[in-house]
């Protein structure tokens, strides 16, 4: 009994003890970040399985319906960069909550009239807070986590967002199958109008240079060799076009995510119980992996985390396209998590070794901006490749996805080789994330 007692209480220690020792624990902005995130897209998520249809029903002709994705998309486009600009200079308080405010009464205004293009010009305002809600939160978790433990955050960060998204359409599919098509709009308002607020109550509002992140150490890899991360403001053009190129391809498979996904699945004679299941097959290996995929961007090189996952998800976009078995594309979606849980931390990483202290929400907002522009585009194409025949965008994506992360690749490759090479104790000033003077590049990007 004493020794059952013994081995259940060393258990519990060490459950504990790994708990406390997780980054969320360790950095207390972190946690508070990823819970919010978390809460606020279990709100989001209950919407996204039906928002499409239930316009569709309400009268949304498909072009109608390809002006909605497009709309949200361009709302983010034209958001996220004055977003990040904002962030520097008031703080990332401010834009996070008012954003996540603003997307809570949205949802309950889906519900005041039936108008297509009603339902346009509120996907366009969801998307204006969507764009301040992005460049802020990735600026935050990087004001408020050392470099040598970034992957890791935004690994834990990612799986707060997929659990928050997995477990959202599958309450909304449900709740539409028992309560009817308002349910979600209402659920979901509630839920994220509650995250503002315990966001407005809990958030410290940090601004540019106010607490830089503690103990900014090179990372080692397990061998001891220093693996460089940040990167020297010489190599900052080449590493941003790099960050660019894989963004857009992030950017092709969000325009097909919003425009067609559900209505593909629902033209196969997927309920809309399914379709939320789909969500989470495709969530579940990011939320269980990204946290584990994250120390390995904080430990190894971040090309290979990159570009392998992401050619490999061109092979997903391809099954998509030969196949209308509807437990297939649920499996599928399994593969297709996984492989973004392997990048989505390493190319967060990566971004961040590129930011100026004083200009990390306007850097956030140029990437956000390029990957909205990329789905912008791909949105209305999908649409109307969709209307000719089904297979097409998936055919589409699998071409782009596959070209874009063998370039997007090498470029990255080719970077963190001269960053490695960079001299043991370089200028300081001579590194972008270091320094608190913005570069020329992005100095000139941002006017």
């Amino acid at each position: 009994m004493n020794s059952n007692k013994s081995q259940s209480n060393s258990l519990w220690s060490r459950l504990m003890a790994w708990i406390r020792n997780t980054p969320l624990m360790r950095y207390p902005d972190l946690g508070l970040i990823s819970m919010g995130i978390f809460i606020m897209l279990i709100g989001v998520g209950a919407i996204v399985p039906i928002r499409m249809i239930y316009a569709r029903d309400h009268g949304a002709l498909p072009f109608e319906l390809g002006l909605m994705a497009s709309g949200f998309l361009l709302g983010q486009f034209a958001f996220q960069l004055p977003g990040g600009w904002a962030s520097d200079k008031w703080g990332r308080k401010p834009l996070l909550v008012a954003g996540i405010a603003i997307a809570g009464v949205i949802s309950f205004l889906f519900l005041a009239w039936d108008n297509p293009w009603y339902f346009i010009v509120l996907r366009f305002i969801e998307g204006a807070a969507s764009g301040a809600i992005a460049p802020a939160a990735n600026a935050y978790v990087i004001d408020t986590v050392p470099a040598k433990e970034r992957g890791v955050a935004f690994g834990w960060l990612g799986s707060a967002f997929s659990a928050g998204f997995m477990l959202g359409p599958a309450v909304g599919g449900f709740m539409v199958d028992a309560l009817g098509y308002a349910s979600p709009f209402i659920f979901g308002g509630v839920t994220i109008l509650a995250t503002a607020f315990f966001l407005a109550v809990k958030m410290r509002n940090i601004k540019p240079g106010e607490k830089p992140a503690a103990g900014i150490e090179e990372p080692t890899s397990d061998a001891g060799q220093k693996v460089r991360r940040q990167v020297p403001q010489r190599l900052f053009v080449p590493a941003l076009i790099g960050a660019l190129v894989l963004t857009i391809a992030s950017g092709f498979g969000d325009g097909l995510f919003i425009s067609i996904w559900t209505l593909w699945l629902n033209d196969l004679h997927a309920s809309n119980s399914f379709i939320g299941l789909t969500f989470i097959t495709f969530s579940l290996p990011l939320m269980l992996l990204m946290p584990s995929t994250g120390k390995m961007a904080d430990k190894y090189r971040l090309a290979p985390l990159i570009a392998i996952p992401g050619a490999m998800i061109s092979f997903v976009y391809f099954t998509y396209g030969v196949t209308e078995n509807l437990f297939v594309i649920a499996a599928i979606g399994l593969l297709e998590g996984a492989f973004i849980a392997i990048m989505i931390p390493a190319l967060s990483a990566y971004v961040a070794n590129l930011s100026p202290d004083n200009a990390r929400g306007r850097l956030q907002g140029i990437i956000s901006t390029t990957r909205t522009l990329a789905g912008f585009g791909s949105a209305m194409v999908v649409t109307f490749l969709y209307s000719i025949d089904s297979t097409y965008p998936f055919f589409m994506l699998a071409g782009v996805q596959i070209v874009i992360s063998i370039v997007g690749g090498l470029l990255v490759w080719n970077v963190e080789k001269r960053t490695n090479a960079v001299e043991e104790a370089p200028d300081p000033q001579a590194t972008v994330g270091r320094g608190h003077a913005l570069t020329p590049q992005l100095e000139a990007a941002t006017k």
